[in-house]
């Protein structure tokens, strides 16, 4: 009798963990998984110019919980994407964690580090650029904990234009110097707006600044035209429609020494096809010319495949 009473008591133990079990949530609910991420330089459309993405990139990570309800982006994250090509891990300056119950978060990286200067969906980032400075972002991912991120790429949203200087071996003697080559009148304010459907799109802020920029690295002087490692300057600019082409011109101030003088000279680029693009490098090649002119050659640098095509300026 004692052991049918025992046998009973050990069958309805067993029943009350078989209901509790079916009745549990997910095992992850209330508790904190951490999100582990890689990112990636988006390599096809990779700066030529050695921009070291081969160190440690100080990037910048928003978010946004209940993505379909919320329209209030988190304080933008501080992390850091490890050096080196393909995807390397992302460390955030503070830990993130999956929202428990299996709750989708939006996440959306970019460069370079900021804070936001507002968080209302969609959320903005102020920047100001100097042609040094490259601004990348990824695609906004949604993710959960057993969904987890995949790895984000970071896209270049700037163009970059490379300056050679060339010429003859008469030119190279008459050409003693390059001063400085300078890009006049280009949006140097900008804002990147960060939304959680369509991701981060770039644009001048909505009070534009003109300034003109400096090519960093200029060359200091007219090499041959057969060299085959010739110094190159490189600028990196927001691109504006048509920016290269005949109805919108991009406008170089170029400061170099002619048989003994310094001369100031207007050298209008207008001859890229299609104009500059987002995340393409652009040759510009200065052809300096025995006779005092500069004809142009402007084309999509060689990891791209591009146009070509040429001017020429007679100096004051």
């Amino acid at each position: 009798m004692k052991t049918n009473k025992y046998l009973l008591v050990g069958m309805l133990a067993v029943c009350g963990l078989c209901s509790c079990s079916n009745d549990e949530e997910p095992i992850d609910n209330g508790t904190a998984k951490n999100i582990e991420l890689s990112a990636g330089i988006s390599t096809t459309t990779r700066a030529v110019i050695d921009a070291d993405y081969s160190k440690d990139l100080n990037v910048s990570f928003g978010r946004l919980d209940n993505p379909s309800s919320n329209t209030t982006w988190a304080v933008a994250i501080d992390a850091v994407r490890a050096g080196g090509s393909g995807n390397t891990s992302v460390t955030f300056g503070t830990t993130q964690t999956y929202s428990v119950s299996n709750g989708e978060s939006a996440l959306i990286g970019f460069y370079p580090q900021a804070s936001f200067a507002t968080t209302s969906n969609p959320a903005k980032v102020s920047y100001t650029i100097t042609g040094d400075e490259d601004i990348m972002a990824t695609d906004v991912q949604k993710g959960v904990a057993n969904n987890p991120f995949q790895p984000f790429t970071f896209q270049h949203l700037l163009t970059q234009l490379q300056f050679k200087c060339v010429g003859s071996s008469e030119a190279v003697a008459k050409w003693s110097a390059i001063t400085s080559i300078i890009v006049k009148a280009v949006p140097t304010a900008l804002e990147l707006s960060i939304d959680k459907t369509s991701g981060a799109s770039l644009a001048p802020a909505a009070a534009p600044v003109n300034a003109d920029l400096a090519v960093l690295n200029c060359p200091a002087a007219v090499t041959l035209s057969t060299e085959t490692n010739p110094k190159t300057g490189y600028l990196m600019l927001y691109p504006t429609s048509g920016m290269g082409t005949a109805a919108s011109a991009i406008t170089l101030e170029v400061k170099a020494t002619y048989d003994g003088m310094e001369k100031t000279l207007t050298v209008p680029i207008n001859n890229i096809a299609d104009g500059v693009k987002a995340s393409q490098s652009h040759m510009i090649t200065l052809n300096f010319t025995v006779t005092g002119e500069i004809t142009v050659e402007a084309g999509i640098a060689e990891w791209i495949p591009g146009n070509s095509g040429g001017s020429s300026v007679v100096p004051n």
